[in-house]
């Protein structure tokens, strides 16, 4: 049966650090979808995931006084306006849309729009800019495996190997606070699960990231269906090959939520484009953990991919 998808537009402004946010509010397909926008710039810097999340870890960023970022909440995070949800509505198909849709009514043509997707948000970041080649300049994945399958067998040697006795003491402690908090609380298990990996996806394993997630509602169904199915059977290999734009991985080496960095070495090795990029004080969030690195390596990417396009 068709749908009929209609979207509504409303807006707040709020401050995130000292870095005024516009936030608004999009409806479409029974979802109230948040986008977070910093201040308007030349150029977009577009990222999928959560609105209240991702303006927590780059407000203090200098990287906003060049580019306007934009993160949008997917079918994850975005607020359920219907009774009932079901597995199809977290079809890769509709989270795609979702944001090519917004896009199109949003965001005028004549601004470059920079893709930039952390973690499982890569593998949405990826398949945007192949269903619209022509519509992005750049993809950048961060903290991002080739996918959830396979590879991420590599991920519990390397743990194994690389972590210090402390790092794997204060994981196995996290592990038992997750059992006992998705009894009390299990609507947020996304959330617990997140915070469960905190000395996983930390260079420093005593972070706390509580404050990062405050707030945050997720629906359940999408992460089930999303990280546990789809994730797994991403084909990054191809979709990159297929890419017409500049594309880059920068990547943790402490990083062990996902498949750890070298498994992107067959990858790299067929596609000599793509550029990889590790961060040695880095896990899973090198922007937050090093960020005059990161965004130094970042503009200087960009800007030798453009005088190569020349």
């Amino acid at each position: 049966m068709a749908r009929i998808i209609v979207a509504i537009h409303n807006h707040i402004v709020v401050y995130c650090n000292y870095m005024e946010w516009k936030i608004e509010y999009w409806k479409r397909d029974g979802f109230s979808f948040g986008i977070s926008a910093s201040p308007k710039r030349d150029s977009a810097l577009f990222l999928p995931g959560s609105h209240l999340f991702y303006p927590r870890l780059l407000s203090e960023a200098k990287i906003l006084e060049k580019y306007q970022v934009i993160v949008m909440d997917h079918r994850g995070f975005a607020h359920l306006q219907r009774t009932k949800d079901s597995v199809e509505d977290y079809e890769l198909s509709w989270v795609i849309s979702d944001f090519t849709e917004y896009i199109a009514h949003s965001i005028p043509n004549e601004v470059p729009i920079h893709l930039f997707g952390h973690s499982g948000h890569g593998y949405m970041a990826l398949l945007l800019a192949h269903a619209q080649p022509k519509r992005f300049s750049s993809l950048s994945l961060v903290g991002t495996g080739p996918n959830h399958g396979a590879p991420l067998f590599a991920r519990e040697p390397y743990f194994e190997q690389l972590a210090t006795k402390e790092r794997k003491e204060r994981n196995l402690a996290n592990q038992l606070r997750f059992e006992a908090d998705c009894k009390e609380s299990p609507e947020h298990f996304f959330i617990h699960y997140c915070r469960k990996e905190e000395a996983l996806a930390f260079f420093d394993w005593k972070t706390d990231s509580s404050h990062f997630w405050s707030g945050i509602k997720t629906n359940r169904l999408a992460f089930d269906h999303l990280f546990g199915k789809e994730f797994a059977n991403i084909d990054s290999k191809a979709l990159l090959s297929e890419l017409q734009i500049p594309a880059a991985l920068f990547l943790g080496r402490y990083d062990f939520q996902v498949a750890p960095h070298f498994t992107w070495d067959p990858v790299c090795i067929q596609n000599p484009r793509l550029k990889k990029f590790v961060f040695e004080k880095s896990a899973h969030y090198p922007f937050w953990e090093e960020p005059e690195e990161f965004w130094m390596r970042y503009e200087n990417w960009l800007e030798r991919e453009s005088l190569l396009s020349l």
